[in-house]
């Protein structure tokens, strides 16, 4: 990383949206979230039903594969914003999701947070990183949101190849 790099920094963009508008967009609902989490739940059924009936047309199934893994890769997303609690309004149902998603996805994943991150709470990471199953690994780094890696680099790199080498992706 040059000097250069080291030093710009990002320019976020902010939408002119009225601030009474923005809380109603971001108003969390029980009933809509339900019909999120089951409409993309009856999509992955719908596809995997689809995949499995195509099994001896290769050329269809690679389709029906190609379709139902664009589905479930989106669950890794759901899991992002239930660690957030921005789904359902009740915190019972944020978690019960959010575990169940994780399962389904059956996480193998790296959580990156800093304590100074400025855009998501240090609690959000710890909670993606608990609901997550399988081999997990969790790295709290100096800086905030977008500049950890100019504050953390030798240690991220440390850390990352431990973990690399304990699933056995590096020797």
């Amino acid at each position: 990383m040059t000097a250069d790099s080291r030093s710009q920094s990002i320019s976020w963009y902010r939408s002119p949206v009225d601030r009474d508008v923005l809380q109603r967009l971001h108003r969390r609902s029980d009933f809509k979230g339900l019909l999120q989490a089951g409409g993309h739940l009856a999509l992955i059924t719908l596809t995997g039903t689809v995949a499995w009936y195509f099994q001896d047309r290769p050329l269809l199934l690679i389709t029906a594969l190609f379709v139902h893994g664009t589905f479930y890769v989106f669950l890794l997303n759901a899991t992002h914003e239930l660690c957030h609690g921005t789904v359902f309004k009740s915190h019972f149902l944020n978690r019960f999701f959010l575990r169940f998603f994780s399962f389904l996805c059956w996480r193998d994943h790296v959580v990156i947070h800093g304590q100074q991150d400025e855009l998501i709470p240090f609690a959000h990471g710890l909670r993606l990183f608990d609901a997550g199953k399988g081999r997990r690994f969790f790295l709290e780094v100096a800086g905030g949101h977008g500049n950890w890696f100019d504050h953390s680099q030798l240690p991220y790199e440390r850390e990352l190849n431990d973990f690399m080498m304990a699933i056995g992706l590096a020797g």
